[in-house]
């Protein structure tokens, strides 16, 4: 009877043992499932949700919208900056309408949609630069806040 139970016993070891994933969970896979679950815990479930990584990978903007920009300039966009290396949220911002892009290594453009006629023919009433080495805006003014 002891014989069979130890066999019991060892078959469902064995089973357990075959059954664990032979992938292994490397600091890459930690650092970008940590941006992409922070960005889903704050933005929550939106139809357009985006990560764009800078050049070097140390950064990542995550946006999110109701809607692409060429369908509905007024997106409701939310963003946050993100610093890979850091695990932390270096600068976040949202917008009745706009997009966000990288426009080299450590700067990202923030362009909202005008509200009046008169901004759109002035781009620096519409927009603002990020420096991410520097933690700072540059330019522009404070948007829809």
């Amino acid at each position: 009877m002891k014989l069979r139970n130890l066999f019991i016993i060892l078959i469902f070891s064995l089973s357990f043992a075959a059954c664990k994933s032979s992938k292994t969970t490397t600091d890459t896979d930690v650092k970008e499932m940590t941006y992409q679950e922070l960005a889903k815990e704050k933005f929550g479930d939106v139809a357009q949700m985006d990560f764009l990584l800078n050049k070097s990978k140390n950064f990542v903007v995550c946006t999110a919208a109701k809607d692409t920009y060429i369908k509905n300039p007024y997106n409701g966009l939310k963003f946050f900056i993100y610093a890979i290396e850091t695990k932390e949220i270096i600068f976040e911002d949202k917008l009745a309408g706009g997009t966000v892009e990288w426009v080299s290594g450590t700067e990202v453009k923030v362009k909202w949609t005008p509200t009046k006629e008169k901004d759109a023919l002035q781009p620096e009433k519409t927009s603002y630069l990020y420096d991410v080495k520097n933690k700072k805006k540059i330019g522009g003014k404070t948007s829809n806040k």
